[in-house]
């Protein structure tokens, strides 16, 4: 939404839409990334990854949209394990979720800062459950959708289970090679 009375030189969309988007005269986009994203097979969660679009001028007729997040795909396996949940956090306190502001130019890649209040944790929901793959080669995928992070200090990763119990590591493999970043 833009207050009565803006004038902007270019016209901006963001999807998906939320009611709480706003874009202010300089076309600074204001909006909230998502702490709790839904699990997806095989893809991220639907309206985990805002994308904003940003015309090359005020009259032009076509917006291409373009990703404000990066993703980490995680590949876990293990036996007779249903995950619930799982937390991502980084292991230096960075910010993940809650309350972002977007600069987006047409031809650019949009550019995302967290706010001091955003939060340092994502969740995914993984609804009633996922069973997991028993083995490294039929590994259950799960990803989640980021802003552009550095994890200086690395990240920690708590999955639950159906009982909404942390899992014990013994059981789980979740290596160096199964995490990825997009």
């Amino acid at each position: 939404s833009v207050k009565q009375g803006s004038s902007l030189n270019y016209i901006y969309a963001v999807y998906p839409y939320a009611e709480d988007v706003a874009i202010n005269a300089e076309g600074n986009i204001s909006l909230q990334l998502p702490e709790v994203q839904y699990y997806a097979e095989n893809s991220f969660g639907v309206g985990a990854a805002p994308m904003v679009a940003v015309s090359n001028g005020a009259e032009s007729e076509l917006l291409y949209f373009k990703h404000s997040s990066g993703f980490l795909k995680l590949q876990i396996y293990g036996k007779d394990f249903v995950v619930k949940r799982i937390e991502l956090k980084g292991n230096d306190n960075e910010k993940l979720s809650g309350a972002a502001t977007i600069v987006a130019e047409y031809g650019s890649a949009p550019k995302i800062t967290l706010l001091n209040s955003a939060v340092e944790r994502v969740v995914l929901d993984c609804g009633d459950g996922v069973r997991l793959g028993e083995e490294e080669s039929k590994a259950t995928s799960f990803w989640f959708a980021l802003p552009e992070v550095e994890f200086a200090e690395g990240f920690t990763v708590t999955i639950y289970d159906a009982d909404k119990i942390p899992a014990d590591k013994e059981g789980l493999d979740i290596g160096p090679k199964t995490a990825k970043l997009f």
